[in-house]
This record gives C-alpha cells, sequence and structure tokens, in this order.
C-alpha cells in the first residue's frame, strides 16, 4: 500500500509542475493532511470522479500548501473555478472568435468539438 501512496503523492507533485504550480507537501505532510480530512480510508474517498474529494486550491490560485489548500468534492471544486475563457487559461489555446463559436454551437457534441479544435472535453464543458 505504501508504494501506491507514494506514486499518488509523486503524480500530483507531477501534474502540479507541469501546470507550473508549485507544489510544497512532503510525502509525510500530504498523507497527513489527507488523513485529517478524510480520515483512515482516505485513499479509497480522495479522486477526480463525482462523489470524490480533491485538493483544492483557494481561488485556484498559489501553492498547494497546508494553508492554501481545502478538501472539496471533485463537483464543487468544478463549480468553484473561475475558469478564464479563450488563449489565456493554461490549459487552452483557443482563440476568443474559437471559443464564441464553441459557445454558441450547441447542437454540436462536445467531444466532436473537442477533437476539431484539439482540446480536452474539460474544455469545452467549461466555455459551455
Amino acid at each position: 500500500m505504501g508504494d501506491k501512496i507514494r506514486a499518488r503523492w509523486q503524480n500530483h507533485k507531477q501534474s502540479a509542475q507541469r501546470r507550473n504550480i508549485k507544489f510544497l507537501f512532503t510525502f509525510e505532510e500530504w498523507v497527513s493532511w489527507w488523513e485529517a480530512q478524510l480520515g483512515p480510508d482516505w485513499m479509497q474517498r480522495r479522486g477526480r470522479r463525482r462523489g470524490q474529494y480533491v485538493m483544492a486550491r483557494n481561488e485556484d490560485k498559489g501553492p498547494y500548501a497546508h494553508w492554501n489548500v481545502k478538501c472539496l468534492l471533485t463537483e464543487d471544486n468544478i463549480r468553484q473555478r473561475n475558469v478564464p475563457k479563450g488563449e489565456k487559461h493554461w490549459f487552452s489555446h483557443l482563440t476568443m472568435k474559437q471559443v464564441r463559436a464553441i459557445f454558441t454551437a450547441q447542437d454540436a457534441c462536445a467531444l466532436e468539438l473537442a477533437r476539431n479544435y484539439t482540446v480536452g472535453y474539460g474544455t469545452i464543458r467549461a466555455i459551455r
């Protein structure tokens, strides 16, 4: 179990680094934080699916640090996200014209739009 937990910590740390977000938790601090938030069965309760919990940064700003994170349900974290539209967002290379086209294409399938604009399904959902 220890290797699996360490792998989850490493994945979280690497994901933050890819997004240019500082990750200030040591492995031990990270495990302690999760245990304090969700109890001994925290590994089964954390994740990115509906009904699972995530470590959410305050206002999606700043580092992952004990003083800047809270435990939220995945769906609450998504609702609270202040997602900028268009080319200024870190996961999007879309222009404002493309964002408007996606927003107004209500009849089009989100997966098809994601393929056409080479962005993730989540980007399409955030725009809509």
